[in-house]
């Protein structure tokens, strides 16, 4: 009977969820896409099924229920608000032009040029093959499927346990000690070429694991291909957002739909207020915001993959290992970068108006 009932309770949030999205979309002419309600009925199978999948071979169920429960059961709950702030605290990280290496106790091959490693004593052999199973059952595919992409040299993707063991990296690489105490506490992952740290101490469960592991490979994947420092910010992390939430929605989709509502909404008010920022403002800019800007650049890719679709917007991403991306851009999408950049706040902004 209890299970039955939790069933229930779980159809229902869903329900809710997919709602508040179909709302979204008639009432505000919502840019959400990614099949994010046909994904969000596969949430009607138990937590515990989806967990036990990203665990690696050999760990038993009472291990994989214990691990559930202790999750549900702990003092650590991350808001979606708290998820803005880790994506910021990554931007320090970009004045760098590489990470220095670890000294790895345990590592473990994901797939061919991806390697994932522990970055510290306290990082136990179970995460380091939870999260490379994830990589390759989910992240690498995703990448894959839906921009073509696929690692051209190494990455290497390297986990911490603690806030110590991560500030001391941190304190190698030579940024100041501010920007260090933000990435302690608020990064999820950060990226610097084809090097992925991740604080796993900032990771509240699987599926932001496999959110955060697919946003920044991404990352890693566009510079190993030569084109991941030339491509705007907006388009940068709006099309690393896609990739995280795609992957997500495969773990735990009324997480990721309840999420991604939440941003949205966080959006559109800075549209109502008259404060929702251009698509190619600074970094000053971005980092002032009262809203989570990179889901406004996730917000403007998926503007693209609507209008001109996600075949179009692969193929655009494939290209640019042999085009500029100003050439790139306007060959698929009819329209200049400068145009589009320009033109999307400001539709975001008259769409508000006329609905408020």
């Amino acid at each position: 009977m209890e299970n039955i009932l939790n069933s229930l309770a779980n159809i229902i949030k869903v329900l809710v969820a997919t709602i508040g999205l179909l709302l979204a979309q008639f009432l505000h002419g919502s840019l959400l896409a990614m099949e994010s309600v046909e994904t969000a009925f596969q949430a009607f199978s138990p937590s515990v099924q989806v967990t036990s999948q990203l665990m690696p071979q050999g760990t038993s169920q009472s291990n994989v229920q214990s691990n559930v429960q202790s999750n549900a059961q702990s003092p650590k709950t991350q808001t979606p608000k708290d998820s803005t702030r880790r994506y910021k605290g990554e931007r320090a990280s970009q004045k760098l032009n590489n990470l220095p290496n670890t000294q790895t106790t345990t590592s473990q091959i994901s797939a061919a040029n991806v390697i994932v490693e522990a970055g510290d004593k306290s990082v136990s052999s179970t995460e380091v093959k939870a999260a490379s199973q994830i990589v390759k059952d989910i992240s690498l595919p995703t990448l894959n499927t839906v921009l073509g992409l696929t690692p051209a040299t190494k990455i290497s993707i390297v986990l911490f346990s603690s806030a110590k063991t991560y500030g001391n990296a941190l304190s190698k690489t030579g940024i100041d000690s501010s920007s260090i105490q933000s990435m302690i506490s608020d990064t999820g992952g950060v990226t610097v070429n084809t090097t992925i740290w991740i604080p796993l101490y900032n990771i509240e469960d699987n599926s932001d694991l496999t959110n955060v592991l697919s946003h920044e490979l991404f990352h890693a994947c566009a510079a190993s291909q030569g084109y991941g420092s030339q491509l705007p910010i907006w388009i940068n992390e709006g099309t690393a957002w896609r990739i995280g939430l795609m992957a997500q929605q495969k773990v735990n989709p009324q997480k990721a739909s309840s999420e991604m509502a939440y941003y949205e909404n966080e959006v559109r008010q800075a549209a109502q207020n008259g404060t929702i920022l251009s698509l190619d403002v600074s970094e000053k800019d971005i980092l002032n915001a009262n809203y989570n800007v990179e889901y406004e650049d996730f917000m403007a890719v998926e503007q693209l993959t609507k209008t001109y679709g996600v075949a179009t917007y692969k193929t655009f991403i494939e290209n640019l290992k042999s085009q500029s991306v100003d050439n790139d851009f306007q060959k698929a999408f009819n329209s200049t970068l400068n145009a589009f950049q320009s033109s999307f706040s400001k539709s975001l902004l008259i769409s508000e108006q006329k609905s408020s």
